[in-house]
């Protein structure tokens, strides 16, 4: 005898057949227009973002230039990542928690986009506290500089790989983050370059790779101030 699960009722039957013929009348993957609300509401994001990276880069080009009275400014790069993180906790999906309940939901719908975006903050939050402690010189050891460059070059990578819901702006949208990627990416290799390759510093010692560094995350905040969808 079959169990009773394995099988199907008439009713259940006719449900699923008509699911079947709305779905294969139904195009896939579809461009769709985003609303004007969701457009706005992205773009703030983006550019609020901006405003963050600009900040932390004025904080690394004081201190690459050793400026006294802005010794305060070494500051603004962990702030700001703490700043930036909280917000995309929060704020970065209205379509996702908190603003829908349930923290877990994008994981068990697939929305990557919101998954994506939350683990940003926390790799934010983490690298934000790492260099806070690190700054006021509670992390002494030299390695406690890799994660932030690190942290730059991962990121860099997934925007590459950043999942947006198939809508009319996909390419102006794909075209942002592969130039945020790829100045992100270069960015991480220049700050790390003198702490994995002793002999990085005969071509540039240094402060010359923190200024390249330091350019580098000005022009990704630039970028981020600019975009648009």
């Amino acid at each position: 005898m079959l169990p009773l699960a394995a099988t199907d009722s008439p009713g259940q039957m006719d449900s699923r057949d008509h699911h079947h013929e709305m779905t294969a009348d139904m195009p896939m993957e579809t461009p769709v227009t985003m609303p004007m609300g969701d457009k706005a509401f992205s773009e703030f994001s983006h550019h609020l973002s901006g405003a963050f990276v600009l900040a932390m880069a004025l904080g690394e080009l004081s201190e690459v230039f050793a400026v006294a009275a802005l010794a305060w400014a070494r500051y603004l790069l962990p702030f700001g990542m703490l700043g930036a993180g909280f917000y995309l906790l929060i704020w970065s999906d209205i379509d996702a928690w908190p603003f829908i309940e349930g923290f877990y939901k994008p994981f068990l719908v697939g929305d990557w986009e919101a998954i994506q975006h939350k683990l940003y903050a926390v790799l934010l939050l983490a690298i934000g506290v790492i260099e806070l402690l690190r700054r006021s010189g509670r992390l002494a050891g030299s390695w406690w500089r890799v994660p932030l460059p690190l942290f730059a070059i991962i990121g860099g990578v997934l925007l590459f790989l950043h999942d947006h819901h198939v809508h009319t702006g996909m390419e102006v949208i794909m075209l942002h983050h592969r130039i945020l990627g790829t100045t992100a990416i270069v960015a991480g290799c220049c700050k790390l370059m003198p702490d994995i390759n002793r002999a990085a510093e005969s071509v540039l010692k240094r402060p010359a790779w923190d200024l390249v560094w330091s350019v580098l995350i000005l022009l990704v905040g630039l970028e981020l101030m600019l975009y648009f969808e």
